[in-house]
């Protein structure tokens, strides 16, 4: 289960028949966006991805996203979404930098409000 602390804003909130959500209203369990997402099946697994993605890059370290995904196991796709996340601000208002280095390879590095 990924950590309230990643999310400042939001509140532990738990529905025995549903388990656990956090920041959300009972009515409202959708804490990822986009067309495939089903809160049911993807913020558990997306939350928890998001927390490693996190915990990594808050040392501020620019990295690449083959770098993140060597380290953490996700697809690069994936980090790289949960980075655009972190830019949100029901994820925090994180800055997110990204900078571009010979041969066109962007590096990126979280910056924590």
């Amino acid at each position: 289960m990924f950590a309230a602390f990643l999310f400042p804003r939001m509140v532990r909130l738990h529905d025995d028949q549903t388990g656990f959500f956090y920041g959300l209203t009972m009515n409202q369990k959708t804490l990822f966006d986009g067309l495939t997402i089903d809160p049911d099946q993807d913020n558990q697994r997306l939350g928890d991805q998001s927390q490693v993605v996190f915990d990594l890059m808050s040392d501020g370290i620019w990295r690449t996203l083959r770098s993140i995904e060597d380290i953490t196991g996700y697809p690069q796709a994936s980090v790289s979404a949960r980075l655009r996340d972190f830019r949100k601000e029901k994820f925090g208002g994180h800055k997110v930098e990204r900078k571009r280095m010979d041969g066109g390879v962007f590096v990126y590095r979280l910056i924590k409000k």
